[in-house]
């Protein structure tokens, strides 16, 4: 029963990171605003889609990304470390 905790939030790591990944249909969208911005004007011809998520994401965000799921992964490996060294003190 106990194992059910960390069984679940690795589980639940897996989930998030496979929701997370880029699929096409982002791509898609991507590359939709970025000839969308072209054909307008509003973005120059030689831009690339780097540049678009470079111009509409805030800087701050990709770091705050990463350190929350370092923090998420390290909370993971603590806490299933501690189960497995103290695993005596719980019942199966």
């Amino acid at each position: 029963m106990t194992w059910s905790f960390p069984a679940a939030g690795w589980i639940g790591f897996v989930v998030t990171s496979a929701a997370m990944w880029t699929r096409e249909r982002l791509w898609n969208l991507l590359d939709f605003a970025l000839k969308a911005g072209k054909e307008s004007g509003r973005i120059p011809s030689h831009a690339t889609a780097y540049d678009l998520i470079k111009a509409t994401v805030p800087g701050w965000v990709w770091p705050a990304i990463v350190l929350a799921l370092v923090a998420w992964v390290m909370l993971l490996v603590a806490g299933t470390v501690y189960l497995r060294r103290n695993r005596d003190l719980y019942p199966r």
